[in-house]
């Protein structure tokens, strides 16, 4: 990587991605995020034990976020090779740039308290109960409504 590529990396969070990947991956996480919001309005997520699991995509994307970067770590210090100009460093400061969309999972992410960072997979996942919550439905779940401008960083 060139002094000038790193620099434009380190300044503004670019990669080699193209500019049309980079505006489907925005529009892409703007989906996610209004998935989000739309189950933390109308959902409720109990465990098997009975507990209600609050606010579970954030949780599982802070879930996966940390397992990845324990991922990378682990691999690096098998000398094991990955994508270019990828370290456990710059995967760190992308997930913590990525969280920053949303303000509770960026809350979760500074505070995981109780939050695996050792596997994908959500544990007990079989054993969970979905139900909406009482009351009429808010938002109507239609993503087509989210607009790219909203989601851009």
């Amino acid at each position: 990587m060139s002094v000038a590529q790193s620099a434009i990396m380190m300044a503004y969070d670019r990669n080699d991605i193209l500019h049309n990947g980079r505006l489907a991956i925005c529009y892409v996480r703007g989906v996610a995020l209004f998935l989000f919001d739309w189950v933390r309005s109308h959902l409720i997520v109990t465990a098997g034990d009975g507990h209600v699991l609050e606010d579970l995509p954030s949780r599982f994307l802070v879930q996966i976020l940390k397992t990845l970067i324990n991922y990378k770590a682990k691999a690096m210090r098998m000398k094991m090779k990955g994508a270019p100009h990828c370290n456990t460093a710059s995967l760190r400061r992308q997930s913590s740039n990525v969280v920053k969309c949303d303000s509770l999972v960026d809350n979760l992410w500074r505070d995981d308290a109780g939050i695996p960072d050792h596997s994908l997979a959500i544990e007990g996942k079989n054993r969970y109960t979905v139900q909406r919550k009482e009351g009429p439905i808010s938002k109507p779940l239609d993503p087509s409504k989210c607009y790219i401008s909203a989601f851009l960083l």
